[in-house]
């Protein structure tokens, strides 16, 4: 059988483990998160978030019917942002702390660091960035801000449960505000904004890359000497298991919706949202914004939207020459057309959220000749009415896929044990 290995997702809104031997699916868990939240706050317990680690991992290994010593590697991707910090003992003195969270909301207007598009994946700070939630939180707490040691992102926790090493790829911390394309290392201005050295962080390494091999006393019984490769964003891994190349464009429907494209050369700073390293020496570009998120504020609004399913089939019955007057206010769905109909209601969201995706399409194709394949991926791609308002306004065909940032971890993997096989055998010759 083909090498087999374990990848790990780290999503917002439930973390997700699979074991493939080579490309081949073998078993699948999930492990949905409740978060901790008080007004603008969203935070997850340490103890959930390790709870969720060796559920995840028990559960995969057990459905994918193999002993844990089977395992040739791990493979982790994650959403970006999410972090915790820990004193000089290694003991946690907060909770881990979603990009969810909103307390930097007007703090972090008030950040002036210049050329930050320059060094940063994203165009400007954004409140659910960890600079942005750091500022705001040590500012607020001088006893916190003199005990802190380590700050450490969600994914480098897991890389440390593993490897003892706390570690983190550049994809990754690009969309921190705290590492710099431009320098290849942390940026000293942030860092001095936030009164933090780069020991207080994590090692960096190339995405895709071995970031550290499993310990002896892990707590998930992994033998020791399996590599442990730190995978980039979601975002980044659900891509390349899509199987992107160069101009070619990813949309994805999920909690959020993105537009992502592959590209040869880096993009120029602030000329989109999010930029960064990709696998093979490449490089993305990415918008995103609101997506199923949407939706499940509306259900929570008008209980008889039921769930998903019966929103999008409400959707397919209304009447497309009834305004619904459909607009945001703090976040939260209105419609200033008391007597349109729930089909109508529906309807006016998804075409709404397909005006969303062409916009970032535009942007994201901005000056650019060559647009090769369009490929949409994610839950969304249930959705018939979703997809076929998206193709109306990006006036293109897209290609539907049913991948996930596992799969794409599981490729990652491959391509480097290949390589290193390949090299191997090569130098033995």
């Amino acid at each position: 059988m083909s090498n087999i290995n374990l990848t790990i997702d780290l999503g917002s809104t439930e973390f997700k483990a699979a074991v493939y031997a080579g490309e081949q699916l073998l078993g699948y868990a999930a492990y949905g998160l409740s978060y901790c939240r008080d007004k603008a706050k969203a935070e997850l317990p340490v103890n959930s978030v390790l709870e969720a680690f060796s559920t995840l991992i028990g559960q995969s290994i057990k459905a994918a019917g193999i002993n844990v010593s089977n395992i040739n590697a791990i493979g982790i991707s994650s959403q970006a942002q999410t972090f915790a910090l820990t004193d000089e003992n290694d003991r946690f003195l907060t909770p881990f702390i979603s990009w969810l969270d909103m307390r930097a909301t007007e703090s972090h207007k008030a950040i002036a660091l210049n050329n930050f598009a320059e060094h940063s994946s994203l165009a400007a700070v954004s409140p659910n960035m960890q600079i942005a939630i750091l500022k705001h939180i040590l500012d607020e707490n001088s006893e916190l801000a003199a005990a802190v040691n380590k700050i450490v992102p969600l994914p480098a926790y897991l890389v440390m449960l593993l490897t003892g090493k706390l570690v983190s790829d550049n994809n990754i911390a690009a969309m921190s505000g705290l590492f710099s394309f431009k320098d290849n290392t942390y940026w000293r201005p942030a860092l001095n904004l936030l009164g933090i050295s780069e020991n207080d962080l994590p090692g960096i390494v190339e995405i895709g890359s071995t970031a550290g091999k499993v310990k002896d006393d892990n707590p998930f019984g992994i033998p020791a000497g399996k590599p442990v490769f730190a995978c980039g964003n979601d975002q980044t891994a659900g891509a390349y298991g899509t199987g992107l190349q160069v101009d070619d464009i990813l949309i994805t429907l999920g909690t959020a919706q993105t537009v992502y494209r592959c590209c040869q050369n880096m993009p120029e700073p602030g000329s989109v949202q999010f930029r960064g390293h990709y696998p093979g020496g490449l490089y993305y570009a990415m918008f995103a914004g609101t997506g199923g998120g949407l939706i499940s504020k509306a259900i929570e609004q008008i209980p008889a939207f039921k769930d998903f399913d019966t929103f999008a089939e409400l959707a397919t019955e209304a009447n497309v020459n009834i305004d619904t007057g459909f607009y945001l206010e703090n976040d939260e769905v209105n419609w200033s057309n008391k007597d349109a109909g729930l089909p109508e209601k529906a309807l006016s969201i998804f075409n709404y959220l397909a005006d969303k995706i062409r916009i970032f399409f535009e942007k994201i194709t901005k000056n650019t000749e060559k647009i090769n394949k369009v490929y949409v991926s994610g839950g969304g791609i249930r959705n018939t009415v979703w997809l076929k308002l998206i193709e109306s306004k990006i006036n293109k065909k897209l290609i539907i896929r049913n991948t996930s940032p596992c799969y794409g971890i599981a490729k990652m993997i491959q391509a480097k044990q290949t390589n290193l096989l390949r090299s191997s055998r090569n130098n033995s010759v």
